[in-house]
């Protein structure tokens, strides 16, 4: 047999036994921990045997995990059930592809400390919000602005792929031959090596919307990091007082979110006619909203 030919003998047996739902991006990383753990584990208790023997048990058990994702059947149960959920958050948080620091430049990460911008005085500067007796709230001219984006990006489909490529590329600063739609139940899209989604359509119109209203408001908002425009874009969608996909009533709820390992609580902001969620908080954690209360304990 010819090299070739074994070649893609091999290459096609690796195909029948990969599981791409448990590898590559949907790769979970905690699991895969654990499945090592056990590899060495039982390498470990082959050495006491034959050293070859050990060889062979741990080549064997990467190579399983590294073509379906795990070793042990089960593990997301056993992981869920028996590890820390402070460990399961930690692993969630180092496999983050929204964490701008693992890939930016140090030229990158100095230009974001040097053009932070305090979420709240710059929106009432570029007359995006102000400040009233009940707290922050957009203008008028903000919010007229934003719907009339939204009219006008409200379609029958409203799938990623209905919106141009130049369109997405400008939440991100991509250019848009570096942008692919992703194959998920969400709208998702790759972004260079990194995976940008949304917990719904109406989310994602919400910030297209928000996106050309506020670079019609100010020509600061480029200068803005990246990072942070995207904070900003998720925090003014609690504005919204009609769901952008079908003019619906937006609300407050309580939701239980169930990942690979772990399963933790939340509050979205969901539509109660259509249930297109427009946004996903954990109540505990540190980032900018202007309408706080919203996502407190008591609150909804």
């Amino acid at each position: 047999m010819s090299t070739a030919a074994l070649t893609d003998r091999v290459q096609a047996v690796l195909d029948r036994v990969r599981q791409p739902e448990y590898t590559g991006e949907n790769r979970c990383l905690p699991c895969t921990v654990v499945n090592l753990v056990l590899a060495l584990l039982a390498s470990a208790l082959a050495a006491l045997v034959a050293l070859e023997l050990a060889v062979v048990v741990l080549l064997g058990s990467v190579l399983a995990i590294a073509v379906r994702g795990y070793l042990v059947p089960y593990t997301p149960t056993l992981t869920k059930r028996y590890f820390p959920n402070r460990v399961l958050a930690f692993f969630e948080k180092g496999e983050s592809e929204d964490e701008e620091e693992t890939y930016e430049a140090l030229e990158q990460l100095q230009y974001r400390r040097e053009n932070t911008v305090d979420p709240d005085e710059f929106l009432v500067e570029a007359g995006v919000t102000e400040r009233t007796d009940g707290g922050i709230q957009p203008t008028a001219s903000f919010t007229d602005r934003v719907r009339e984006h939204v009219e006008t990006l409200r379609t029958e489909d409203m799938s990623v792929d209905s919106f141009d490529w130049e369109t997405l590329g400008g939440l991100f600063d991509a250019d848009p031959e570096d942008i692919s739609e992703e194959d998920r139940e969400y709208p998702a899209v790759k972004v260079g090596h990194r995976i940008r989604k949304w917990p719904g359509t109406a989310a994602l119109v919400a910030d297209v919307a928000i996106e050309r209203t506020l670079r019609e408001h100010t020509d600061r908002w480029e200068a803005v990091p990246l990072t942070q425009r995207q904070e900003i874009r998720e925090g003014l969608r609690v504005f919204f007082e009609t769901c952008p996909a079908c003019d619906g009533t937006p609300e407050v709820t309580k939701d239980r979110v169930e990942s690979c390992c772990r399963s933790r609580k939340v509050k979205a902001l969901r539509c109660q006619d259509c249930g297109q969620q427009l946004l996903e908080r954990d109540p505990s954690a540190d980032t900018w909203t202007p309408r706080a209360g919203l996502w407190a304990d008591g609150a909804a």
